[in-house]
């Protein structure tokens, strides 16, 4: 877990919807891409107590025609942000990380199901929808940090184990919503 996750994703949302086009050092989430240590380029940080270091985050693109909005929600993963330390690099660490990206993607996924609930209209879809998604991106850094705190960063399988199982179930939940882009009617 990282410490300017909650950073970056603030300054995502506060440059005002960033356009920012994914590039090779960026991943974008997919249920049948998972990280490899290779995707960890950034260089380790000695003196932390973390053995790796995760970042992700929620990247936020809208688009207005008429009374229409599209909004593109993806969930990221910067390769030269994330590290790992040389000597830690085991299969139950790869396992932790990962699921700091999922947890990442089924927060994206549970704001999609929100917009699509959410009554916006043209008048108020300027003030309504950077709260809403700021809420997202708290609820999100929350979530964070209780999964590294109860797993103890990994080292509590049993809660490892648990933490694994509930996410992948709450992803399959949200399946329908997986698809980053969400189209809402402008009421008016």
């Amino acid at each position: 877990m990282l410490l300017k996750h909650k950073a970056l994703l603030i300054f995502l949302f506060t440059s005002v919807y960033c356009t920012a086009q994914p590039d090779t050092n960026t991943i974008l989430f997919t249920d049948e891409y998972k990280l490899s240590w290779e995707d960890f380029t950034g260089s380790p940080q000695l003196n932390s107590i973390n053995s790796a270091n995760s970042f992700t985050g929620v990247d936020l693109k809208m688009e207005q025609k008429n009374n229409s909005l599209i909004i593109n929600t993806f969930s990221f993963f910067k390769r030269d942000k994330s590290w790992v330390k040389t000597e830690s690099k085991k299969e139950s660490l790869l396992r932790h990380e990962q699921l700091h990206f999922d947890i990442t993607e089924l927060y994206a996924r549970k704001f999609r199901k929100k917009l699509v609930e959410y009554k916006l209209t043209i008048k108020n879809v300027q003030s309504k929808l950077k709260p809403l998604f700021q809420d997202y991106l708290d609820q999100l850094w929350k979530e964070q940090k209780k999964y590294d705190r109860e797993t103890n960063h990994h080292i509590n399988t049993k809660k490892q184990l648990e933490w694994e199982s509930r996410i992948k179930i709450e992803l399959d939940e949200y399946k329908g919503f997986k698809t980053s882009e969400v189209q809402i009617i402008l009421d008016k």
